[in-house]
C-alpha cells in the first residue's frame, strides 16, 4: 500500500477512489480490528457501493454489529438509486424490527424514489409512516414530502403541509417555491416569495432560481426582470 494512502484511509468522509483501494482499506480494518467501528464501516460500505460491488457492501453490512441509523440510510440509498422499492421497504421493515429508529433522512431518501418513479401510493404511505413515527414536523422529512407531492402534481397537498409547519426553514421555503416553479404557477410563486421576505428569511441562490424557473411566459417577463434586479 502506498504511503500517501495511509493518512487518507481512515478519514470517514473520503470514499476510496478505486475498488482495489477499497479492498486494501477493508484488509487494513480487519488486521487492525477496526472493522466494527461504525464511521469506518460506513465509509467502507459507501466505497463498495460507489464501485458497484453491491454483494460485498451487503456482506459488510450484515457483518457489522453496531448498525447506526446513518449506516441503514446508506444501504437504503444504494437501493433507492436503483429504484428497487421492494428491497427498500424490506430494509426499512428490518431496520424498525431491530429497533433502529429512522430519521428524517431515511424518509427523505424513500420519498425521492417514490417521486422519481411517479408512485403516488408509495409517497402517501411513506408520509403516513413519517407522521406515525413522530417526525411529522421534521424539516428534512417535510421538505422531501413537499418535493414528492409537487413532482406528483399534488400542489394543494404540498402547500397544506407547508402551511401547518410551525417554523419552516429556508430549505422548506425553497422547496415550496421550486414546486410552484416546477408547475409554472408563477403568481403563487411570487406570493410566496414576498412572504419569505416578510418572514425575514435570508434568501439564497436557490430561492431565486426556484422563483425564476416559473417565469417562462411573456406575461411574467416584467416580474422576471424584477427578480433579476433583486438578484
Amino acid at each position: 500500500m502506498q504511503a500517501r494512502f495511509l493518512p487518507e484511509i481512515f478519514d470517514p468522509l473520503v470514499v476510496c477512489s478505486t475498488l482495489s483501494e477499497t479492498k486494501q482499506f477493508h484488509t487494513v480494518l480487519i488486521t487492525t480490528r477496526l472493522s466494527s467501528r461504525p464511521p469506518l464501516a460506513t465509509k467502507l460500505f459507501l466505497s463498495y457501493a460507489a464501485h458497484d460491488d453491491i454483494l460485498s457492501a451487503h456482506l459488510l453490512f450484515d457483518q457489522t454489529p453496531h448498525q447506526t441509523v446513518r449506516f441503514w440510510n446508506s444501504i437504503i440509498r444504494v437501493h433507492a438509486r436503483r429504484y428497487d422499492l421492494s428491497r427498500i421497504f424490506s430494509l426499512f421493515t428490518q431496520m424498525r424490527r431491530l429497533c433502529t429508529i429512522p430519521d428524517g433522512h431515511t424518509f427523505a431518501c424513500i420519498l425521492r424514489t417514490c417521486s422519481e418513479i411517479s408512485n403516488l401510493r408509495c409517497a402517501k404511505m411513506v408520509h403516513g409512516n413519517l407522521i406515525s413515527s413522530g417526525l411529522g414536523y421534521d424539516l428534512t422529512g417535510s421538505s422531501a414530502v413537499i418535493g414528492a407531492y409537487y413532482k406528483l402534481g399534488l400542489m394543494d397537498d404540498a402547500r397544506s403541509l407547508f402551511d401547518v409547519l410551525p417554523e419552516p426553514d429556508l430549505v422548506l421555503w425553497n422547496s415550496m417555491t421550486s414546486g410552484y416553479g416546477y408547475k409554472g404557477l408563477w403568481q403563487k410563486g411570487l406570493e410566496l416569495f414576498h412572504r419569505m421576505q416578510e418572514a425575514g428569511e435570508r434568501l439564497d441562490g436557490y430561492s431565486l432560481v426556484g422563483q425564476l424557473s416559473s417565469l417562462w411566459d411573456r406575461s411574467s417577463l416584467l416580474f422576471g426582470r424584477g427578480i433579476h434586479g433583486f438578484a
